[in-house]
């Protein structure tokens, strides 16, 4: 009977740990943007990176299977920001090293956020970690991180790590 109540223990715990959703190492779901509680996939990700490594990083996140879906964009002054937290709180000394942040949501007919370091608009809280790693199969890699962002009634956090296609 012991044997039993064992192996029925054994299979619950792994049926728990197959179900769960993989989070990345800080406990949030990898490769994912979360509003409002909302959490979903980041299922493809493109970068302007015709000036690497000077200039403007721009990326647009996909969260659907088609581009024509919701998706967020964030662009930064790669000199000012690559590699280092964003205070998005603070609105940037120098207008040319500006940052944003938007989410549209396509299928709504919306725009929840959109926020310009450069401009008056921030968030009330939050940052971003911008960090990009070794290229991988010919494709840039970063680390995009936005952690505890709220702005007006919306709250928001992203986190992705992976390879991103080109724009052009």
């Amino acid at each position: 009977m012991k044997k039993i109540l064992f192996l029925l223990l054994a299979a619950a715990v792994a049926v728990l740990v197959v179900s769960c959703k993989k989070d990345s190492k800080d406990g949030f779901p990898e490769n994912s943007f979360t509003i409002d509680g909302k959490s979903m996939s980041i299922k493809k990700v493109l970068i302007n990176n015709v000036l690497f490594p000077e200039g403007t990083c721009d990326f647009q996140l996909f969260l659907s299977d088609r581009e024509e879906g919701d998706y967020v964009e964030i662009s930064f002054d790669k000199l000012a920001y690559l590699g280092k937290t964003i205070d998005l709180t603070e609105v940037p000394e120098e207008p040319t090293t500006g940052w944003s942040v938007s989410y549209s949501s396509v299928d709504n007919g919306f725009t929840a956020i959109v926020c310009h370091g450069g401009e008056d608009k921030v968030f009330d809280s939050g940052t971003l970690f911008t960090q990009k790693l070794e290229d991988e199969d010919g494709l840039m890699v970063f680390h995009l991180e936005l952690r505890n962002g709220k702005i007006s009634s919306h709250t928001v956090s992203l986190h992705y790590e992976g390879k991103m296609e080109n724009m052009y």
